[in-house]
C-alpha cells in the first residue's frame, strides 16, 4: 500500500515503526504524516467530494455529508478511521468489496457510488445519501414497532440480502438496526453493504468479522470462520427482528464479553412471551433465525423471504382489506324484494323472527325467576348473592396471585431494569392466565430504561475510547516533535493542548488512559515550559 511522502513528493512504500506506530518513507526515512479523519472540516475537498458536515461516527470511521462536485449531488462519504487506514490488508479488502457492492442496484440497498484514496492516505467510499433516520434511532425514541411496520421493514431488508447473495454471494457481516435507514416515504434501505464479505474469499474472514456484539452470530463469536456464510447474516437479522418486535435485543449485559457469551450459550426468551400480541409464526421464524447451529437456520434467503411474505400477507389482509371484499350483512328479504315487489315468503319470515324473539325473552325471564327464587331459599350457597363473597375455594388462588404480583413489583423497585424484566417474564410463565393490567406498561417502562442505560454505557465507552485515542495521537506527535525549533506561538498552542488532555484524564479516570501516556504528556509539558 503506497503512501505520499512530502519530502520526496511522490508515493512510496511506507515502513512501519513498531515502537512508535508511525510510518516512515522507505527512500528518505522521513515520517509520513496521515491527517486524522476527525480533522476534515467543511469546505475541504477529497478527490472531488467537498465536505459539508459531519453525519455520524462509528467503529469504521466518520461519515460526512459531502457534495460530489462534478455531478452536483450530495452523497454520504464514509472515511475509514486512522486505525483501519493503517491496516494494508483491510484497505485492500475494503476496495475489493466496495467495487462488488457498487455493482449492486436494489431499491432497498444504499447505493455505493465510488471508492478511493487521497495521496496522503485518506480512504473513503461515497454512497447514496438517504434523508431519514436509522431504525436504531426510531426504536430508541418510540420503543418496539407494531407488527405490521416491522414486517414491512423485514420484507424489504430480507429482499435486499437475498439479492446481494444471489448477485455477488455477499455477506453483510454487521446487520443491526443502526445499519437500516428509514426514509420519510416509508422505505427501508440497508447500509454499509460496501463493507460486506465475499463467500468466495475466505481471507475476508481470517482477520475477524466486525460484528456488533448485540447481534453477533455464535460462529462469529467463536471464530469458526468455516461456518460463516449467508446464514450468519440470518442470525443478525433475527436478532434485529427480535429487537424491533420486543423493544430490546435478545441478549444484554454490562459488557460485550458477557453479551457474546450469551450468544454462544443462552437461549433467548421467545418473542411470543415478550410480546403476546404477535403472530406466533413470527416468533417461530425468529427462533429459527436465532438457532445456535447455522444448519438449523433457513437454508437460503429465498426461504426467509417466502416466510416473511406469507406472514405479511396476513397482515395486509387484516389491515388493508378493500371494502368491496368485506361480506355484507345477510338480507332479510329475497332478491325479488329489491324491486319493490312483495313475495309470498315475507309474512312467513316475519312470523319466524317473531317466534324466535319471543323464545329468547321467555328463556331470559325463566332464568331470572330461577335466580330470584333460588336466592330466597333457606340454606342457599353464599355465592348465589351478588353482594356476598365468592366461594372460599377460589379465594386463596386469587389472593396468592395478588400477593405474588405485589412481591414482583416490590423486587422490581430495588432491581436494575434487566433483572426487573426477568422477574416479569418469570411471573408470566407461572401465571399466564392472571396477568395484571399494569404488567405490560411496567414491562415497557423497564425496557426503555434498559435501552437508555445501554446507550449511556455505550456513549461512555465511545467517549473513553476517543479520549484514549486523542491522547495516544498527541503522544505520538510529541515524540516526533522538536520543541527547540518550534515557534513560540506553536509551542503555546501545543502546551494548551497537553493541559486540556491532562485535565480530561484527571477528571475522568474511567477512561483508563495508560500511565505511560500520561507521563509522556507531563514530561513534554515540562520540557516546553523550560524553553
Amino acid at each position: 500500500m503506497l503512501r505520499f511522502c512530502n519530502s520526496c513528493k511522490k508515493q512510496v512504500e511506507p515502513v512501519s515503526n513498531t515502537a512508535s506506530g508511525k510510518f516512515t518513507c522507505a527512500d528518505c526515512g522521513e515520517e509520513i504524516y496521515t491527517p486524522s479523519v476527525d480533522q476534515l472540516r467543511k469546505g475541504i475537498v477529497i478527490n472531488g467530494f467537498m465536505i459539508d458536515g459531519k453525519l455520524g461516527q462509528g467503529g469504521m470511521g466518520v461519515v460526512y455529508k459531502a457534495k460530489q462536485l462534478n455531478l452536483e449531488r450530495y452523497v454520504a462519504l464514509k472515511v475509514l478511521s486512522d486505525e483501519l487506514a493503517r491496516d494494508a490488508e483491510f484497505v485492500e479488502r475494503f476496495f475489493r468489496e466496495a467495487r462488488a457492492a457498487a455493482s449492486l442496484s436494489h431499491a432497498n440497498i444504499v447505493q455505493v457510488y465510488d471508492a478511493g484514496s487521497t495521496i496522503d492516505g485518506i480512504y473513503y467510499f461515497a454512497m447514496e445519501l438517504v434523508e431519514g433516520e436509522t431504525l436504531d434511532t426510531r426504536i430508541s425514541r418510540d420503543g418496539l414497532l407494531q407488527q405490521k411496520d416491522a414486517m414491512e421493514i423485514a420484507v424489504k431488508i430480507a429482499s435486499a440480502l437475498d439479492y446481494a447473495w444471489e448477485k455477488q454471494k455477499l455477506c453483510h457481516g454487521d446487520i443491526k438496526p443502526d445499519n437500516i435507514i428509514l426514509n420519510s416515504s416509508g422505505g427501508a434501505k440497508l447500509a454499509d453493504l460496501g463493507l460486506a464479505k465475499s463467500i468466495y474469499d475466505k481471507s475476508d474472514f481470517k482477520e475477524g468479522v466486525m460484528a456488533t456484539p448485540l447481534y453477533a452470530p455464535p460462529e462469529v463469536v467463536s471464530g469458526d470462520i468455516h461456518r460463516i456464510d449467508c446464514r450468519s447474516d440470518m442470525y443478525s437479522f433475527g436478532a434485529t427482528l427480535y429487537h424491533i418486535l420486543s423493544g430490546m435485543p435478545p441478549f444484554s449485559g454490562d459488557d460485550p464479553e458477557t453479551v457474546m457469551r450469551k450468544h454462544l450459550n443462552d437461549k433467548p426468551v421467545p418473542l411470543s412471551e415478550t410480546n403476546r400480541e404477535l403472530n406466533p409464526a413470527i416468533s417461530n421464524l425468529v427462533d429459527r433465525l436465532l438457532s445456535k447451529n447455522p444448519e438449523n437456520r433457513p437454508a437460503s434467503w429465498k426461504e426467509v423471504c417466502k416466510s416473511l411474505d406469507k406472514i405479511h400477507d396476513v397482515e395486509r389482509k387484516v389491515f388493508h382489506k378493500p371494502m368491496h371484499n368485506v361480506a355484507k350483512p345477510a338480507r332479510l328479504q329475497p332478491p325479488e324484494a329489491a324491486t319493490g315487489e312483495q313475495t309470498a315468503s315475507e309474512p312467513l319470515l316475519k312470523i319466524i323472527f317473531t317466534l324466535l324473539a319471543a323464545a329468547v325473552i321467555l328463556v331470559v325471564l325463566t332464568v331470572a325467576a330461577y335466580i330470584y327464587i333460588d336466592s330466597k331459599k333457606e340454606g342457599a350457597h353464599p355465592a348465589a348473592s351478588r353482594d356476598e363473597a365468592p366461594p372460599m375455594a377460589t379465594r386463596p388462588m386469587t389472593d396468592n396471585v395478588q400477593n405474588e404480583w405485589a412481591k414482583v413489583k416490590a423486587a422490581i423497585g430495588k432491581a436494575d431494569p434487566e433483572t426487573g424484566i426477568g422477574l416479569i417474564q418469570e411471573y408470566v410463565k407461572h401465571y399466564p392466565s392472571n396477568i395484571p393490567a399494569d404488567a405490560d406498561s411496567l414491562l415497557q417502562e423497564l425496557r426503555q430504561k434498559l435501552l437508555s442505560l445501554q446507550k449511556s454505557r455505550e456513549d461512555a465507552k465511545n467517549r473513553a475510547d476517543a479520549i484514549r485515542k486523542d491522547v495516544a495521537d498527541l503522544v505520538g506527535l510529541l515524540a516526533a516533535a522538536d520543541f527547540k525549533s518550534m515557534e513560540k506561538q506553536k509551542l503555546e498552542g501545543l502546551s494548551r493542548g497537553i493541559e486540556r488532555n491532562l485535565a480530561v484524564v484527571s477528571k475522568e479516570p474511567e477512561t483508563a488512559v495508560p500511565a505511560e501516556n500520561v507521563n509522556a504528556l507531563k514530561q513534554a509539558l515540562h520540557q516546553i515550559s523550560g524553553i
